[in-house]
């Protein structure tokens, strides 16, 4: 029952929220696009929640998914109205979430490998739209949220291999997806996109969100 729960608030929010987010209507208050923005991923933190209670509060993983989703909402709120501190709340909700990953299996050498190759891969990725950035500071910041995105994929793109399991899998997964959004999100504010390319960048951020929040179960 709970896995169709958690399909179903992934299908309303994938054809019944996210267009009244992206397809914007002037004259419509800033804090209705707010509400739709935050929607998926405090339904996403819901799960989290009913997954630490379910587990009669003895599972941590699932606490700080749930902690790392609620973070993550504030963040979804915040990077509309200051942007520095919604980027900053999003680092804190990706240290929640590789605190969880710890919980399946501590960082090894293979954690290290993917976290230097998924860095050097992020950085160079952001040296292409360096000359669009409004301030060094702010490529700056952005170059050491890289290094959390490359973080969260060593500690979870290992985890299936070591010790195969659905939590693993969906963490994956989940952390996989979190990273292909943040790189179109850095995309679509730095360049003209159009609005089909940005649906689906923020599909794919609370389609991570969604994976996570299920790894708690």
């Amino acid at each position: 029952m709970l896995w169709l729960c958690g399909a179903l608030a992934l299908t309303v929010t994938w054809f019944g929220i996210m267009p009244s987010y992206v397809n914007r209507t002037p004259g419509v208050a800033q804090a209705a696009y707010l509400t739709a923005k935050v929607l998926p991923t405090a339904m996403a933190a819901l799960f989290g929640c009913v997954a630490f209670i379910l587990s009669g509060g003895t599972d941590r993983y699932a606490l700080l998914i749930f902690l790392g989703l609620a973070v993550c909402a504030a963040a979804d709120v915040l990077l509309d109205v200051k942007f520095v501190v919604g980027g900053a709340l999003f680092f804190t909700g990706h240290l929640l979430y590789m605190a969880a990953l710890t919980r399946c299996r501590k960082p090894d050498a293979w954690s290290l490998i993917v976290f230097v190759l998924s860095v050097a891969g992020l950085w160079l990725f952001c040296r292409r739209y360096f000359h669009l950035f409004p301030s060094r500071l702010l490529f700056a910041g952005v170059l050491v949220y890289c290094m959390a995105l490359g973080m969260l994929l060593g500690f979870s793109l290992p985890l299936p291999f070591h010790a195969l399991s659905r939590r693993s899998v969906l963490a994956a997964l989940g952390a996989v997806l979190f990273v292909l959004s943040d790189m179109g999100t850095c995309h679509t504010i730095l360049t003209p996109v159009s609005k089909t390319f940005d649906r689906c960048s923020l599909g794919v951020y609370y389609t991570a969100q969604f994976l996570l929040a299920m790894s708690a179960f």
